[in-house]
């Protein structure tokens, strides 16, 4: 078994797509049907959705992401292996110094 993807039901997609955006994700904004528009990448293997929490609970998760290079991951990391930050929901998203 393996994990395939994962949604994290946002307050403001706008602000959660330019948030991972900047940490490297690259998001593109998708609709299936009447569905709700959200954005979805795929790297590594599994799929990150983010989708507008609307009368649904905003998703509470942490997040580890490990990356090589990335200017905003690195200004983030202030010169650390690794830093917790909080994306627009609160949601705590680790962020670790990859090898090139």
């Amino acid at each position: 078994m393996q994990l395939n993807y994962f949604v994290l039901y946002v307050s403001d997609l706008a602000k959660s797509a330019k948030f991972y955006s900047s940490l490297g994700f690259d998001l593109v904004e998708e609709q299936h049907g009447q569905g709700p528009k959200h954005y979805s990448c795929t790297f590594g293997g599994i799929t990150l959705e983010l989708y507008p929490a609307g009368k649904r609970p905003v998703t509470r998760i942490r997040l580890g992401l490990e990356r090589a290079t990335n200017p905003t991951f690195e200004a983030l990391l202030n010169g650390k292996d690794s830093n917790v930050v909080k994306d627009p929901d609160g949601n705590s998203v680790e962020l670790i110094q990859g090898q090139e």
